[in-house]
């Protein structure tokens, strides 16, 4: 039996897998986030080969499992969105409750953080980017700033910076917001996003 999980993660369910397939069972794993993939490397170095982790996005799975194995898969675990472990290091920039650098980059490789596009992306932009990803029905208002004042936006380098305006464009909505409008910059962080977008 092979399996294909992504992302792997802590590799809990990976575990869980290889405990329930007996010696035949094998996973191939993937994940961005280098600090994942040492973590579930460690995790499952008990199964040797059965276990193979690759560093590598959603995009590049199926390369991955052609150049890792001649088998063909009999399922696949998708595990989506940011781990626990990245929402609980404020240093990673994924949670709105930690004044963290404005970063959320799940593969820290990538030279492109939230803090750059918040900053950057012209208005026009920004605003379907948390309509569209983050579904945020007062995007206009958030990037606009309706709280009264003039100043222009950002710059925005921590996560308590969008929060300040975000609070007061959405009439004291912040926490509300912002669970859409963090998730939605994440999302547009991803270069696969991006270039998913620009084309």
């Amino acid at each position: 039996m092979l399996k294909f999980v992504g992302t792997i993660g802590a590799g809990g369910h990976s575990l869980a897998i290889l405990e329930a397939s007996g010696p035949d069972g094998r996973i191939v794993g993937l994940d961005r986030d280098a600090t994942a993939v040492a973590t579930s490397r460690q995790a499952l170095l008990p199964y040797g080969d059965r276990a193979v982790i690759v560093q590598a996005a959603y995009g590049d799975a199926l390369h991955v499992v052609r150049e890792t194995t001649e088998r063909s898969l009999d399922g696949a675990l998708l595990d989506l969105g940011v781990s626990s472990q990245q929402l609980d290091t404020p240093a990673r920039g994924f949670s709105f409750l930690a004044n963290g650098p404005l970063d959320m980059r799940r593969d820290v490789r990538d030279s492109v953080t939230a803090a750059d596009l918040v900053n950057r992306l012209p208005e026009k932009d920004l605003i379907q980017t948390l309509e569209k990803h983050g579904e945020e029905r007062y995007a206009r208002r958030i990037v606009k700033g309706t709280d009264g004042s003039t100043a222009p936006r950002g710059p925005f380098r921590r996560c308590g910076s969008p929060s300040t305006t975000n609070s007061k464009a959405s009439n004291q909505r912040c926490d509300r917001s912002l669970r859409y409008c963090v998730p939605a910059v994440g999302l547009w962080s991803s270069p696969s996003i991006r270039s998913k977008t620009a084309s």
